[in-house]
This record gives structure tokens, C-alpha cells and sequence, in this order.
């Protein structure tokens, strides 16, 4: 202490002005910096994170007006295209032959029983699933009763102005005629008709009242290469399947 003077204490920093003007610049920027980084990333990342709504996300698909009745003869049926995905009790109506799909989910000797219990006449709560085959030979007509149907469908439509008349003999699939999908339909006599696949194999003819030949065959379905044999005496005509 000097002269009995009490020296003067400095004003505290909080009572500066300049240092509030500081503290109100830093602020400012904050949150300037803060509001870019959201804008830059299309907005608040919280609201990104909000989950889908359930009402859109639990909507189903609406098969109403979808047939759950199909009647069904020798051929291949292709479940989702030719016939719905779902849940069917299957009937036998006319013939026997051999009931089955490609994932081997059904493989039955089917049909009107004709009185020593070889065949069976119904096949119920069948899950027929996208993509499976549903295959029917001989002269095996069923009756498909959708108690389920979780499909549309787009079945083959054919053109027949385009239809190939065969004889006996044997068909190379690319040189004969070209792979795809036909429609078999028997003109005249009767025979066999076989393919190299081992698929089709069936007594096949104009129908003599017999019950023992099938005249049409649904979906045959041939690649380059197969081979298709017509023998016996019987006068097919092929018809091809119209492109999706």
C-alpha cells in the first residue's frame, strides 16, 4: 500500500461489455453450424429413423375375384400361372390315371374308383405353392375347389390358326418345330404319345368310348433338343401356347 491508498481492483470480465457481445457472436454461430448440418443430410435425422406406417406395411393383397373352381384334364399346370397359389380339396370327376406335382408334395394313382380301391377319388387341403407343377396324364379328369387362394393367375391362351399337324413318328423339338408351350389335341386314330423327358406318356386318340384314350393334353411344355414320339396310328395337331 502506498501513500494509505487501497489500490483499484479491475473490473470483473462478466461485466465487460465486449465480453458479451463474445458470448452472443460464439452462440449465433453455434447455432448456425448446428441448423446447416441438418439441412445438409435433407433434414432432421430423427425423422428418418421413424418406422413405416403399419397400415401400409400390414396391407394385403386383395384375391377376391380370383375363380376358386377349376376343372381340370390331362396336362400340366403351372400353380401361380395356370392355376392359383393356395390351399384346394381336389375330385376326381371322370378317368384314372396318375395325380402329382413336380415338388412330389402329391403323387396318386386318382380317379372314379372303379371297385378294387386302386384309385383314389379325393385329395383334400392341398397346398399348392408358386412355381410347383400340377401334372395330370391319362384320361384323369379332376375338379380343383380353392378353400384358400393367395394368387392371380395368367393361364397360356393358344393359337390355334398356328396349330402343326403330326403322324407317326418322331419330332426333334427345334428342327420339327419350335420349343415352347403347346396344346395336344388328338384328330384322329389312336396311339400313344411320349416324350423324351419321360413327362408325357399317354394313350393317346380320338375317343372311342372306351374311356382308355386321351384326346387333349394341356401345357406341354418342350425345349430344343426334346424329343416328342407319335405311334400307334394317331393324327395330332399341336398347337402353340400365344407369347405373355
Amino acid at each position: 500500500m502506498k501513500n494509505g491508498k487501497t489500490p483499484k481492483q479491475p473490473k470483473p470480465i462478466y461485466k465487460k461489455v465486449w465480453f458479451w457481445l463474445l458470448v452472443i457472436v460464439v452462440v449465433a454461430l453455434g447455432m448456425h453450424f448446428t441448423g446447416g448440418a441438418k439441412g445438409g443430410d435433407g433434414g432432421d435425422s430423427a425423422s428418418k429413423a421413424a418406422p413405416v406406417s403399419s397400415s401400409s406395411s400390414s396391407k394385403t393383397d386383395d384375391f377376391s375375384g380370383v375363380s376358386k373352381t377349376y376343372n381340370l384334364s390331362a396336362g400340366n399346370y403351372v400353380v401361380g400361372t395356370d392355376i392359383p397359389v393356395g390351399v384346394a380339396n381336389i375330385t376326381a370327376t371322370s378317368g384314372q390315371g396318375n395325380l402329382m406335382t413336380e415338388s412330389g408334395s402329391i403323387n396318386e394313382m386318382f380317379g372314379i374308383d372303379d371297385g378294387d380301391g386302386t384309385y383314389t377319388s379325393s385329395y383334400n387341403n392341398a397346398e399348392l405353392k408358386k412355381g410347383d407343377v400340377l401334372e395330370l396324364n391319362s384320361g384323369l379328369k379332376i375338379t380343383l375347389n380353392y378353400s384358400e387362394v393367395k394368387s392371380n393367375i395368367n393361364p397360356w391362351t393358344y393359337n390355334d390358326s398356328a396349330a402343326k399337324q403330326l403322324g407317326t413318328g418322331t419330332y426333334t423339338v427345334g428342327k420339327d418345330f419350335p420349343a415352347g408351350v403347346y396344346k395336344i389335341v388328338a384328330v384322329s386314330g389312336s396311339g400313344n404319345l411320349s416324350d423324351s423327358s419321360g413327362i408325357i406318356n399317354e394313350m393317346f386318340g380320338v375317343d372311342d368310348g372306351s374311356g382308355m384314350y386321351n384326346s387333349q393334353y394341356n401345357g406341354a411344355s418342350f425345349k430344343d433338343g426334346d424329343k416328342l414320339e407319335v405311334s400307334g396310328g394317331v393324327v395330332i395337331n399341336i398347337i402353340p401356347a400365344n407369347n405373355k
